[in-house]
């Protein structure tokens, strides 16, 4: 995520189960002298599934206590502020 402007450092980052900042043996470039494996893919996107499974039943959980919008809304919500808050931009085209 990106820094400063009151932005969460830690919301990816930080929560595969006490690996992140482990300096890995694979070829993939890191930032900031890190390194990461071959084998963190596979954590990584298990850590963000899990994360857009609890985005999915914090806007269940909204929409229970405020039915003006619609489990999709609040979702897509949360869901594009993170999208728009990550270091690196999303490339929409890969959705299609």
């Amino acid at each position: 995520m990106r820094s400063g402007a009151g932005a969460d450092t830690t919301v990816l980052e930080g929560t595969g189960g006490g690996n992140a900042g482990i300096k890995g043996t694979g070829s993939g470039s890191g930032v900031g002298g890190v390194t990461e494996s071959t084998l963190w893919e596979s954590e990584a996107k298990l850590t963000a599934a899990h994360g857009l499974q609890r985005l999915v039943q914090l806007a269940k959980d909204q929409h229970v206590v405020d039915p003006s919008k619609s489990v999709q809304a609040y979702y897509s919500e949360h869901l594009a502020k993170l999208i728009k808050e990550a270091e690196v931009a999303f490339d929409a085209l890969k959705l299609k």
